[in-house]
């Protein structure tokens, strides 16, 4: 339910600078024997030929080049512009350079088959090329905007709460170990530990290595250990360890230098946290790439596959409690995937913290666990969830699941307002009708008003057939007024809110929206919706977006999964769209239902946002899949009236949600909010040393 208020600006190129204004000169400028440059200073707008491109609008000489300019060029029309100077130069015999040339051209020109020539100019939207990670990294890990790592330790009072460990197994490279050793000692903040695990067949140089560190740096404990798995190694080191955190860094792979100092600041805000995880990157050839810039905790998307990583600091009592690391896992990366489950299992997920910093470098790609599927039928067996499905996902190597279905199907009320346009409700309810194998669902057809005589004998024919309900309200269109009011009449356990210029393309698109929507503490459930076109319309709402919100990763092309996979992965996120949004009936009342003072734009964002702030994750499955084609029987909201509404709503959003719309829980500071493709942020939204100081309420400033 996003208005046009804040679609991206229309770029044209620069052929017109007037509403009336003639082409009097066009010339080449070379810059190079192999580069030339047209530049053009004005054109004869071809109203006949725009007039004749789009004959429904009705147009006329005087009408056609002003609704380019006002409407044309917003709804991505095609203008034709004459070039009176060629036209001129190349028939030298109709007279002087006063000649209008374009009206002698329709005059006579045409009928005389004169050639011409045109400049079509195609009003498309201009998305420029995100900027890539090295720029990011060039701008904003610059020694300028690196923390001052002194300040925060005496300004914050931070103190020493880390012991890292480091497991050398007997078949240890000296290079791996020596490059994750430097790493680990070469942090901004100084106080941790280092046990370092030796295992008792490891090579001579890597044992001397690990020993000269030892004698030159005292934060250095060597542990001789038995040959063993990984994992029953780092669990002996952690009953080892004398602080009251613990990490594990794998040979080979790195620690970013401000690691240590953005655990024990964020520790210092997060006392109760038993969990600490960040964002990664690899290095390949020396060259950092492929960040993984996470979310806060999003149990949903955790199902997939492990994003909260190699690199986790937990809390020491913690870990013991939940037994460590499950030493039946050979590989660290199943026992570690394997532990998150444990530890959420156990402890509120507000204990469970996302430090937005890159803080872990691995060399060589990531890659999904060998086997994840075993740790998520673990943790669904010890959760009582244990008839649930793990199915093939879009992205090789991740996990998708499907939760069992109550075994009497709940009733679903499918609600589809609607005004004219039987086209889009034929689409609408003959895919609903021959594609849903769900089979107990009731559908309620909101008629707003129509008065066209096709639609009313189709929805009459509907009603005589038993297929729909009709509820007839012809109220001014108020989105929000109209739903709640057919849930009033709705009988089913389940409401579905859809558009009706939805078209369905999954057969069992209602089974996997009712396998989040009816576990216990899911509130609404939206779908993967696609332009006609192909291009993707909705993988869930970005918080924040120019202010409010918009689609993340909107048009994407079919095939691509989108930023680190998340357009192809089920997820939590804070909303989703209510073209088509699945919810209980229960909550849809406990939270009031719609907004009715949101008429048009937003509703579904304010929604939503209810209902995860009473404690319900919202959730956006790529497996219930349609095609939106978005809001077409309501048009498009263009007038003065409507953009007056556009502004008023989203100021009821803003100020209703404050700072929080800025701050989305499945987003990242580090991307941006400027476009809705997941692109780097210029600059990332994170407080510096100032501001960390300031929020402390510490009175010491960075020396330059």
């Amino acid at each position: 339910m996003f208005n046009t208020f804040l679609r991206k600006l229309h770029t044209v190129h620069r052929y017109v600078i007037g509403f009336f204004s003639r082409l009097m000169h066009a010339y080449w400028l070379g810059a190079s024997a192999k580069r030339q440059t047209l530049f053009l200073t004005g054109q004869v707008f071809d109203w006949e030929w725009y007039v004749a491109q789009y004959p429904e609008l009705n147009l006329n000489e005087n009408s056609a080049v002003r609704h380019f300019f006002f409407q044309g060029i917003d709804q991505e029309r095609v203008a034709r512009f004459f070039d009176a100077r060629w036209y001129l130069a190349n028939s030298s015999d109709i007279g002087p350079l006063s000649v209008d040339a374009y009206a002698h051209y329709l005059k006579f020109g045409r009928a005389e088959r004169r050639p011409a020539r045109f400049f079509y100019v195609n009003s498309s939207i201009y998305t420029p090329p995100p900027p890539s990670y090295a720029e990011w990294l060039a701008e904003y890990e610059s020694p300028s905007h690196r923390p001052d790592a002194a300040a925060l330790t005496k300004g914050l009072d931070l103190h020493a709460m880390v012991c890292i460990s480091l497991v050398v197994p007997f078949d240890s490279e000296l290079r791996a170990f020596n490059r994750t050793l430097v790493s680990v000692q070469s942090q901004s903040f100084v106080f941790y530990e280092i046990v370092i695990g030796l295992s008792a067949n490891v090579s001579v140089d890597v044992r001397d290595r690990a020993l000269a560190a030892a004698v030159q740096d005292n934060r250095i404990r060597i542990i001789e250990l038995p040959d063993s798995t990984l994992t029953v190694m780092i669990n002996r080191l952690a009953e080892e360890a004398l602080y009251p955190f613990f990490t594990t860094v794998p040979l080979g792979d790195e620690i970013h230098p401000d690691t240590m100092m953005w655990l024990a600041v964020s520790r210092r805000t997060h006392i109760d946290a038993v969990l600490f995880y960040g964002d990664e990157d690899e290095i390949h050839a020396g060259r950092r790439e492929n960040p993984y810039f996470k979310p806060q905790l999003n149990y949903e998307l955790l199902l997939t596959h492990d994003y909260i990583g190699r690199f986790t600091t937990y809390d020491r009592q913690a870990f013991l409690r939940v037994g460590g690391f499950d030493t039946t896992f050979a590989n660290l990366d199943e026992a570690q995937y394997d532990l998150a489950f444990r530890i959420i299992e156990t402890f509120p997920h507000t204990q469970v913290v996302h430090i937005p910093r890159i803080l872990y470098h691995r060399h060589g790609p990531r890659v999904t666990n060998a086997s994840p599927q075993q740790a998520v039928e673990k943790h669904l067996a010890r959760t009582g969830r244990a008839d649930a499905q793990l199915m093939a996902a879009e992205v090789a190597g991740y996990s998708r699941v499907r939760f069992a279905l109550p075994e009497k199907l709940p009733l679903v009320s499918i609600i589809i307002p609607t005004r004219d346009r039987p086209d889009l409700l034929k689409t609408c309810l003959s895919s609903l009708l021959e594609k849903t194998t769900y089979r107990n669902y009731e559908i309620l057809v909101i008629d707003n008003g129509s008065v066209e005589a096709e639609t009313l004998e189709y929805l009459e024919d509907l009603e005589l057939a038993g297929v729909v309900r009709v509820l007839r309200d012809p109220r001014p269109f108020n989105y929000s007024a109209l739903n709640n009011a057919a849930v009033r009449e709705a009988t089913g356990e389940f409401i579905c809110l859809m558009n009706n210029d939805i078209e369905i393309l999954t057969w069992d698109w209602l089974e996997e929206m009712v396998s989040f929507a009816a576990q216990p503490d899911v509130g609404c459930v939206g779908a993967r919706l696609w332009y006609p076109d192909g291009r993707l319309q909705h993988a869930g709402v970005l918080l924040g977006y120019c202010g409010a919100a918009g689609h993340v990763h909107k048009l994407l092309k079919k095939g691509d999964t989108g930023r680190n996979h998340r357009a192809a992965l089920h997820q939590s996120l804070s909303a989703v769209t209510a073209a088509c949004l699945l919810v209980k009936r229960r909550i849809f009342e406990e939270v009031g239902g719609l907004d009715e003072s949101l008429a048009v734009a937003f509703n579904d964002v304010d929604f939503c946002l209810k209902v995860r702030d009473a404690g319900y994750r919202n959730v956006y499955t790529p497996y219930a899949e349609m095609a939106h084609h978005e809001s077409a029987s309501r048009g498009k909201d263009r007038t003065r009236e409507q953009k007056a509404r556009d502004l008023r709503e989203v100021n009821i959003l803003r100020s209703r949600y404050g700072e929080s719309l800025m701050n989305d829980p499945a987003y990242n500071p580090n991307l941006t909010l400027s476009d809705e493709d997941m692109s780097f942020a210029f600059p990332p939204r994170l407080p510096g040393t100032a501001e960390l100081l300031q929020e402390a309420g510490s009175l010491i400033t960075r020396q330059p």
